[in-house]
Formats: structure tokens, C-alpha cells, sequence
């Protein structure tokens, strides 16, 4: 994955300010790390959709049916902003794929207290800063979950 140093460079040599093996200075360096992530936050702030993918995976609680997503939850990751599949392993290392519904076909679930071995559906409550994953339904053996999740990309925090 290229750095923030490398992506700054390479958009200045594309530009004709650097050259091919020039560094940028300590003041350089400072100073264009924090027009890069102002640029990233005006990405995010004018709703542009730009994510990443990242796999999340959780270790299930028999009879545990919902869990917090997010910076601080349960499941401490960056807040998802979107579930985009899902799916459990057991112990025998068996593949069980999960529907990702949405709030409509959460709520036509009438019995959701219902209990067995492998979840069949997740909904997530994208709630933020914390959001929630519920699963039906309620696991009662202990299984890991995997998820692909699109997250926001983050500011950098470093140059390197």
C-alpha cells in the first residue's frame, strides 16, 4: 500500500514540481500530510463515496444476538458504513453464507428471539458513531463471523 510520502511525490512529479528521487523536506512533509487529509475530510464531508473494503471478524457468544459495531464497540473496528456480505465458520470449519437484509426484512421477522445453530440473517443498525449488528437466528453454538464492510478511508496520521 503506497504511504502518504509516496502518494505526495508522485502527485508532484506528475505536476513537474519533484523530480524523479527528490524527497520532500521536513516543512514539505508537514505541510502537505495536512492538505492531504483536509482533502480527504472534504471528500467525506461533500458525500462522495469513498471507501474501502476490509474483512471483520468477531467471535460469536452462544445466545448473543446483537452486537456493537464501531470505534469502542464490541467489535472495535472504524464505524462501517455499510455490511455488504457476511458469513460464519465453526469449529469443524463448516461455511455457512449469511443474507445481509435491511431494516424492512428485519422487521418482518416476528419471532426473533428464536435460537439455532447458524444464523441465516444480519441486519445492521449503521448508527453513528456506534452502530449494531443483529443476527437471526440467535447462534447457540459458538461460531466466528466474517463480514465485508465498506468503511470510510481515514485521515493519515503519519507521513510514512
Amino acid at each position: 500500500m503506497a504511504t502518504p510520502s509516496t502518494m505526495i511525490l508522485s502527485s508532484l512529479q506528475m505536476i513537474g514540481d519533484k523530480q524523479i528521487g527528490d524527497t520532500l523536506t521536513a516543512a514539505e512533509q508537514t505541510e502537505y500530510l495536512s492538505r492531504l487529509n483536509m482533502m480527504m475530510d472534504m471528500w467525506a464531508n461533500d458525500g462522495l463515496m469513498v471507501f474501502t473494503t476490509d474483512t471483520v471478524t468477531q467471535a460469536l457468544t452462544a445466545g448473543v444476538q446483537g452486537y456493537t459495531i464501531g470505534s469502542g464497540g464490541v467489535i472495535n473496528v472504524a464505524w462501517p458504513v455499510k455490511i455488504s456480505s457476511a458469513y460464519t465458520i465453526d469449529a469443524s470449519n463448516v461455511t455457512r453464507w449469511i443474507d445481509v437484509v435491511d431494516n424492512n426484512e428485519w422487521n418482518q421477522i416476528v419471532l426473533k428471539s428464536l435460537g439455532n445453530i447458524f444464523p441465516e440473517k444480519l441486519w445492521f443498525d449503521n448508527a453513528y458513531p456506534i452502530g449494531e449488528i443483529n443476527l437471526w437466528p440467535i447462534p447457540i453454538a459458538g461460531l466466528t463471523l466474517y463480514m465485508t464492510v465498506y468503511a470510510r478511508l481515514q485521515s493519515f496520521a503519519a507521513i510514512g
